[in-house]
């Protein structure tokens, strides 16, 4: 599998998965009732966080690839 489509499935799709479920999570364990709608922003804002956080990556360690 190619380096970046690692990096993105990691940060777009593992990440803002696990974030958003410690949120549902802390929400259950302070008794407050769950609604799918609300954590949908919740979770496309992390997801568009990691892409930009994956391509950063991607590009600083490609650089630093050629450099060496």
């Amino acid at each position: 599998m190619p380096k970046l489509l690692k990096l993105m499935i990691f940060w777009v799709i593992i990440f803002p998965v696990t974030l958003t479920g410690a949120a549902v999570l802390a929400e259950l364990l302070f008794g407050a009732k769950f609604e799918f709608v609300h954590y949908v922003p919740i979770f496309l804002g992390w997801a568009i966080t990691g892409m930009l956080v994956g391509l950063v990556i991607y590009i600083i360690q490609k650089r630093n690839l050629i450099r060496h």
